[in-house]
């Protein structure tokens, strides 16, 4: 670890922990701050210029139990990657101490979040679309995998509902499951992975889910990497539980430290007058950006482009062009014959000069 990471880690510590800093609700000094904030900016850089070059934005799933913190990691990302203030983008449910009850009780549907959707600012960069897979549970049956193999391989859009899928795949066999989905043309494959868990030692470890993740993963050659929620939370009541929980992660995943992160998310928990919702706090988004830096780092699969990957990349790097300051003046109907001549051109570019 190079001496402006180290500096940067003691920050972020500093702030989760309460040391060093001016109060108790861990507000940084300024000489912190300052080096966060320009910290921040050089990561932000590098993601974006890791994205410069490439043919078709990454897809990124996100996967863990209910309760551990998902949709506010989903937010801080989204935050970390834009220059103003924290936005509600993934909805955030609070089931007080039945998340697991009422995360059965949940209609499971893929919600993907594409750059045009959460990056307001100006560029033409080609950040990621980030994949909420909501609503599994601590399983590791044949159903379960194979529901995540149809997943991670674009199989499933993303209006379907995972549990009729799953409801189909016991009535009928995990054979005829297979035949029926697995024929179906790609919509969406999946490029990384981030698995994320609760840093509380109380709550239960997902272990069975963390195999399904981790056997689908390696059957498709798939990147995954783990992230850590509710430091901010635990610590105080843990103390150094919370090691033994991060290194228990670790081990259930096989991650290298690399391939880690313990992040805190945008809450009132963190900062209890909200003015998060005004403006950023970079502290909070230089360990976000450093995971997203390694994630976009590009990967020999990344070339591999199929028809329908291409098509949605194409139709959204012209649509962002095309809407950029111009949204409100398109009519619902411009807009449907945009994007059927859009697809068509691509599909045809597609079968001229990559077959």
């Amino acid at each position: 670890m190079d001496e402006d990471e180290s500096y940067e880690e003691n920050s972020v510590v500093g702030l989760i922990y309460g040391r060093d800093t001016k109060e108790k609700n861990g507000e940084l000094t300024d000489e912190e701050y300052g080096h966060c904030y320009e910290r921040k900016q050089e990561l932000l850089q590098d993601c974006k210029r890791l994205t410069e070059c490439v043919r078709k934005p990454l897809n990124v799933a996100i996967i863990g139990p209910p309760g551990c913190g998902k949709s506010s990691f989903l937010n801080t990302v989204f935050a970390s990657l834009n220059s103003d203030r924290w936005y509600e983008y993934a909805k955030i449910g609070k089931f007080g101490n039945h998340e697991g009850v009422m995360g059965m009780q949940v209609t499971r549907r893929l919600r993907s979040f594409p750059k045009e959707e959460y990056y307001r600012q100006n560029g033409l960069y080609m950040l990621p679309t980030f994949i909420d897979m909501t609503g599994f549970e601590d399983d590791d049956s044949v159903i379960t995998e194979e529901l995540l193999f149809l997943i991670l391989s674009g199989k499933v859009k993303e209006k379907e509902t995972l549990n009729d899928i799953a409801t189909y795949g016991r009535l009928h066999g995990i054979t005829t499951m297979q035949n029926e989905y697995r024929k179906r043309s790609p919509y969406r494959r999946i490029n990384r992975i981030i698995i994320v868990c609760s840093l509380n030692p109380d709550s239960a470890m997902p272990t069975a889910l963390f195999k399904s993740v981790v056997n689908v993963a390696n059957d498709l050659d798939i990147t995954f990497y783990g992230v850590m929620t509710h430091a901010d939370i635990c610590r105080e009541k843990y103390g150094n539980r919370l090691q033994e929980r991060e290194k228990l992660f670790k081990e259930y995943l096989g991650l290298p430290e690399n391939r880690l992160a313990s992040v805190i998310n945008y809450c009132p928990a963190v900062d209890t007058d909200r003015s998060y919702e005004d403006t950023l706090l970079p502290a909070l988004d230089v360990p976000v950006l450093r995971l997203l830096r390694q994630i976009l780092t590009p990967e020999p699969n990344d070339s591999d482009t199929h028809t329908a990957d291409y098509v949605n990349a194409v139709f959204s790097t012209i649509k962002s062009r095309l809407y950029h300051g111009s949204r409100s003046f398109i009519t619902l109907k411009n807009e449907f014959m945009i994007s059927l001549v859009i697809a068509i051109l691509a599909m045809l570019f597609y079968k001229f000069f990559y077959q």
